[in-house]
């Protein structure tokens, strides 16, 4: 789990976000960091409702996964 991508989102009370953190926002954030990856390849290992730190992962090869963690911080 050497990559992070940050994603910014509006919050609400108890810090929860508005809306959801989704592949395609993942797939741009990875590829401004130079990974060429797409978005049907992308998991999202953990429902994000909160600000917080959370973990996916990417099918690079069919046998390669790799890890990544999606901070969410608020806007």
């Amino acid at each position: 789990e050497k990559t992070s991508v940050t994603v910014t989102k509006q919050v609400g009370e108890d810090e929860k976000i508005f809306g959801s953190v989704t592949s395609a926002e993942l797939e741009a954030l990875l590829k401004a960091e130079g990974l060429d990856v797409s978005k049907k390849d992308i998991t999202i290992l953990e429902e994000i409702k909160k600000v917080g730190v959370y973990s996916a992962q990417v099918k690079l090869h069919p046998d390669v996964v790799a890890k990544f963690k999606v901070w969410v911080v608020a806007q």
